[in-house]
């Protein structure tokens, strides 16, 4: 077990030293929702589920690299980002009597952006918005596989995490101002989950209970002496995920999966946070090709829960992902994901949308050896 022990000193060290993903949508709330949209497979049929280990016999630990790539469209300006960063690390160790212990740290909310307010006067203040930060999960707990069919799982969630955004005022070509604005966030909570596995059907579920998010937030303003502090509780509602998985044909599975945020009741101490029910729906098929490689496609579709705040209209996310492994001997295997997401959402100035490239990298390691076995005579 070095080499596990290796791993799990090392990988989020890399993870919390690493930037995140970016998004011109990502100014409102609390940002992008990150969380199992890594995988080809549905939320609630991935490691995001607690109780998805119903088989396993070997110790398995992965980490996901991702490069991503955005291109913004609004009106006739076109703005494009991207950066490469590691994306989620995860692993089970199976104990005796079915019993396993899982881990695994995700980021639950993106909010990198890089943006620009234009105007058409050189005497009105242009804005230039930059953030990096996100909000992350650490999370640590046991699962309990039944008779080969049926795992219930549960995870206890520490999240942390923090952004940082700075405001520079543009008159002309000079910036006459810059703001920082600091925000800590913090929040325990669970996650509970169980998969039923009766072939030919699998069928997941993945259940969040309500959270409160403590966030401090501080604001630097330029040639000012003092700093605006303010420290506040947003309280949101549960999270639903929901998956199934069909072998219909031999050698395929058909994945369906749909994942629900009712969030239209957050409250920011006590107030409405203005936040929409968000809605993601995913069907996918896996296939086992004649060289022994799965290949996997998945077309996903979903309302965010974060509204565009000056019109109150919808962010509409559609997103093709297809994958494929390839095994490593004595190791264990590297899974290859690519996506490509369209967003769009209706501005005052018109319709922002944006086209997203990611290639995902997954290092999967697992155990290869297994228990040895005492005998007389040997």
């Amino acid at each position: 077990m070095s080499r596990s022990f290796f791993a799990l000193l090392i990988i989020p060290i890399l993870l919390f030293n690493s930037l995140s993903a970016q998004s011109f949508f990502n100014t409102e709330g609390l940002g992008e929702l990150t969380a199992g949209n890594i995988t080809v497979s549905p939320c609630a049929l991935s490691f995001h589920n607690p109780g998805a280990h119903i088989r396993l016999n070997k110790t398995i630990l992965g980490i996901s690299l991702s490069g991503i790539g955005v291109i913004g469209r609004e009106r006739n300006m076109t703005r494009a980002i991207g950066n490469v960063r590691p994306e989620a690390f995860y692993g089970a160790i199976p104990l005796p009597s079915r019993t396993r212990i899982i881990f695994n740290i995700d980021e639950s909310f993106n909010q990198d952006f890089n943006i620009w307010t234009e105007s058409l006067s050189d005497t009105t203040p242009r804005y230039h918005i930059q953030s990096r930060g996100g909000i992350y999960s650490l999370n640590a707990g046991v699962a309990q596989s039944f008779l080969d069919h049926f795992c219930i799982g549960i995870q206890f969630q520490q999240q942390i995490g923090g952004s940082r955004e700075n405001w520079h005022f543009h008159i002309g070509s000079a910036a006459i101002s810059t703001d920082t604005i600091e925000i800590a966030y913090s929040a325990s909570s669970a996650r509970i989950g169980a998969t039923i596995q009766f072939n030919p059907i699998i069928f997941a579920v993945t259940y969040e209970p309500p959270k409160t998010i403590t966030a401090r937030r501080v604001r630097h303003i330029h040639g000012i002496t003092g700093d605006s502090i303010r420290t506040y509780k947003l309280q949101l509602s549960h999270t639903l995920h929901l998956g199934t998985a069909i072998n219909f044909l031999p050698q395929t599975q058909l994945n369906l999966g749909i994942d629900l945020y009712p969030w239209s009741d957050t409250k920011i101490d006590g107030f409405n946070a203005g936040y929409q029910n968000g809605v993601n729906g995913r069907v996918g098929i896996d296939h086992l090709l004649p060289s022994n490689h799965p290949l996997r496609l998945a077309y996903s579709r979903g309302r965010w829960y974060c509204p565009v705040k000056t019109t109150g209209g919808t962010i509409q996310e559609d997103a093709l992902t297809i994958g494929t492994s390839f095994p490593i001997l004595h190791f264990g295997a590297i899974d290859l994901t690519g996506r490509i997401v369209s967003r769009k959402g209706n501005t005052p100035s018109g319709v922002l949308k944006e086209t997203i490239g990611q290639l995902i990298i997954t290092l999967v390691y697992q155990e290869t050896w297994g228990k040895r076995t005492r005998r007389w005579g040997y």
